[in-house]
């Protein structure tokens, strides 16, 4: 389901991948109840369900949503899934000027309850809604705009059009504590060698 090896599995586990293969081979006869613990939570965090005869792959762990106002729902699940830890999201590829009046309010709901927000954008990119510490240039050759990228909790969430002749904006979410922690770990990477911007400017009527 997972497509892990030994070497994978020891990784997120914790539990040393000798005594893995012990447990595998069934060389260790009676494993700790702590390394069958760390085991079950390994799986358990990337959405792998328990049951009497075996094991099944949770149909949460892809979620789709459609319409144009999938963007504010997607939102809407970042807010919920955030508000009991205060916790943080990050964005990349995504350009405030393209925010619509109810994504703007809703990200002031967001700040509002205590989560705070990160933004990978394009280099020169000067329309700025939040704090500008909290933005970063990423260089041209490293980024496509409308590529965009929200990072929360153990979620990716991805914006992208239906392949079909009506092309209507969907995004889908991928709820996987290695996939996110992969893709946190790329964004913290370009975050790093980015630029802060100089300068924010907006239109006179926001």
């Amino acid at each position: 389901m997972l497509e892990w090896n030994q070497e994978t599995l020891a990784r997120i586990s914790g539990v040393p991948q000798r005594t893995l293969a012990g447990v595998m081979s069934r060389e260790v006869k009676r494993p700790s109840a702590q390394t069958l613990e760390r085991i079950r939570e390994a799986f358990q965090a990337n959405n792998i369900k328990f049951i009497e005869n075996g094991v099944l792959l949770d149909n949460q762990f892809v979620t789709e949503l459609r319409g144009e106002d999938c963007y504010l729902r997607l939102l809407e699940d970042v807010y919920q899934e955030l508000v009991p830890t205060k916790g943080e999201i990050l964005f990349s590829g995504a350009s405030d000027s393209k925010c619509s009046p109810a994504v703007i309010n809703m990200m002031e709901r967001i700040y509002k309850a205590g989560i705070t927000a990160r933004f990978l954008i394009g280099k020169g990119d000067t329309f700025i809604l939040g704090d500008i510490e909290n933005y970063r240039w990423v260089k041209k050759q490293f980024y496509t705009e409308g590529d965009v990228m929200v990072i929360y909790g153990d979620k990716t969430a991805k914006f992208l059009f239906e392949n079909d002749d009506t092309n209507k904006p969907m995004v889908r979410i991928m709820n996987s504590h290695i996939d996110t922690s992969d893709h946190r770990k790329d964004f913290e990477f370009k975050w790093s060698y980015s630029e802060q911007p100089t300068h924010k400017e907006l239109p006179n009527e926001l």
